[in-house]
């Protein structure tokens, strides 16, 4: 059974009279007709608007921290609140713990306060996608529907409410730490979490606390049964060496090649991307190539998301060069271990994940004796590395009357070209460590 509805209600049943029939089908061909039309023209519309984003407001839906008075956009009293985001982030804060903190100072969330009769609190995603939003530096992207966009972006079209280094600072504290892992909020802040690796297996290493006594680092793989063997090293200790080598380590030693010419090869790529998009997205009228062009532009839209994502890696890592990082960590390592409030270890762990990738760690057990031996090579992001022999001692077994030294692999004789991340070369070195142990 087919019922119309409009213009006037009609009932078709066999035996169908096929003169009204004709005259349904006519006006459900016309109405498509007009939703077709009316879609094209809202598209054309909607891109031409798009087209004259520079110079015209283009739509009135606008960030939270920006308002539209006579045809202007303006900052409003969020945008205090959008900076310190960033300033936090920068800091080495997560999404959670800003929104956390917002909601505990009771700041104003932009939008509608109230939601099925409840207040709205500020969460980690509202946190993470104000962040990322390019329109805090002005831009505004034209997409033609979710996640696909529809031109360049537009530059200055919105007021700016961070400039360019502070955003892409932000950026790449963002991606540090879905690089190096979050870890889980606890009492203790541990300086080298989630950089830390075993040289044995290369699965993590991690720090253990129990109870009253002084942590250990320990492998992961080896607390839960995995087939490496058991062994700690006193993190308090391994720190505190750590420490002491890498504030020796000065910025020009570090010092990486900048970024700039790889920028700017990703950008000429990123242009050629979107010509050859608008030119397969022409030829999409033609039937007998829809399926190669579909498949073309599947390939190109997968280029392009991967061109974008490395040319903002690199805009966050221009913006904090690795020579202006590195000295501002060198200036916390060099801090005294002993005096470390929770506020400075957590500026020290922010500042040393900005430069380090990984640091590389081969505990080696000294049988017989009250030592703990370890190598450690810190690997930082500019591809340069330092090596370093760490050994624990201790009179009686008590962490109180523990010492500890450490030097260079040169130092200790050991092959500078040894690369602890190769577990065959680890192996290797692990017998020359208790040689070297053996003659002191």
């Amino acid at each position: 059974m087919i019922v119309q509805l409009s213009p006037v209600v009609i009932e078709f049943k066999k035996p169908v009279d096929m003169t009204s029939l004709m005259f349904a089908i006519v006006e459900l061909s016309r109405g498509h007709s007009e939703s077709a039309i009316k879609s094209e023209r809202s598209r054309a519309s909607w891109g031409r608007k798009q087209k004259e984003a520079g110079a015209k407001l283009v739509t009135k839906k606008l960030p939270g921290w920006i308002n539209c008075a006579n045809g202007k956009l303006a900052l409003n009293s969020h945008a205090a609140t959008v900076r310190r985001m960033f300033l936090l982030a920068c800091s080495g804060e997560g999404t959670q713990a800003i929104a956390l903190k917002l909601n505990t100072e009771n700041v104003p969330v932009m939008g509608r306060e109230t939601y099925r009769g409840k207040p709205v609190k500020w969460s980690g995603a509202n946190v993470w996608h104000i962040l990322r939003s390019r329109a805090c530096i002005g831009e505004y992207i034209p997409y033609k529907r979710r996640g696909k966009m529809a031109g360049q972006p537009v530059a200055d079209y919105f007021p700016r409410v961070v400039d360019d280094v502070t955003y892409h600072a932000a950026q790449a504290a963002i991606k540090n730490r879905g690089r190096v892992g979050r870890g889980r909020k606890g009492k203790h802040v541990n300086l080298f979490a989630g950089l830390i690796v075993d040289a044995r297996d290369g699965g993590s290493l991690t720090y253990w606390h129990t109870g009253k006594h002084p942590a250990n680092i320990i492998s992961v793989n080896a607390k839960e049964g995995k087939g490496i063997a058991w062994v700690a090293l006193p993190a308090d200790l391994f720190e505190r060496a750590l420490r002491s080598k890498l504030s020796e380590v000065k910025a020009d030693d570090i010092n990486g090649t900048p970024p700039a010419s790889k920028l700017e090869l990703l950008k000429a790529e990123r242009d050629e991307i979107d010509t050859l998009t608008k030119a397969w997205e022409a030829k999409m009228d033609n039937p007998l190539l829809v399926n190669r062009i579909a498949e073309k532009l599947a390939e190109l839209y997968v280029r392009r998301n991967q061109n974008r994502e490395e040319i903002a890696d690199l805009e966050a890592e221009a913006a904090i060069p690795m020579h202006d990082a590195w000295e501002e960590a060198r200036t916390l390592v060099g801090m005294n271990a002993h005096d470390d409030t929770d506020e400075v270890r957590q500026r020290i762990k922010n500042a040393l994940r900005r430069c380090i990738e990984s640091v590389t760690v081969l505990i080696v057990p000294v049988p017989n004796t009250r030592t703990k031996l370890a190598a450690a090579r810190v690997q930082f992001r500019n591809g340069r590395h330092r090596e370093y022999v760490i050994a624990a001692h201790s009179a009686s077994g008590n962490r109180k009357d523990a010492t500890w030294e450490a030097e260079s692999f040169a130092d200790a004789g050991l092959p500078d070209g040894a690369d602890l991340r190769d577990a065959d070369q680890a192996k290797k070195l692990e017998a020359l460590l208790v040689k070297h142990t053996a003659k002191k």
